[in-house]
């Protein structure tokens, strides 16, 4: 994400910029008046947009349509802050995502089993 945030073509291997070019419509995200992930350095902002352009991606996919208007499949998005070793759970209502602590994942839990 660091690479892309700051410009894939100065990677030096042509298959990782290749690679990268995948992340492109991440970067239109990083330049959006979006509110999500504001307070964070441009590469894990760019990492959370990714993320939810993942989600997006599945639900492109007829098997997850069927079963996502089904109820028999429900489609979470983490993110990782690696420095911290921390979890964060995308929380489609609140907008952002939400450090997964002991509280999170029991709300999260619940909504399961609803």
């Amino acid at each position: 994400m660091r690479a892309l945030a700051q410009g894939r073509e100065q990677v030096p291997s042509q298959n990782l910029r290749s690679w990268l070019r995948h992340g492109e419509l991440g970067l239109r995200d990083l330049s959006s008046k979006s509110e999500l992930g504001k307070d964070l350095s441009p590469h894990n902002r760019l990492s959370q947009f990714n993320v939810l352009r993942q989600i997006e991606n599945l639900k492109t996919y007829p098997i997850i349509q069927e079963r996502l208007r089904a109820g028999t499949l429900k489609l979470h998005g983490w993110w990782f802050e690696l420095s911290q070793a921390d979890v964060y759970a995308y929380e489609e209502s609140r907008g952002q995502f939400i450090l997964f602590d002991e509280e999170e994942a029991q709300r999260i839990l619940s909504s399961l089993e609803s």
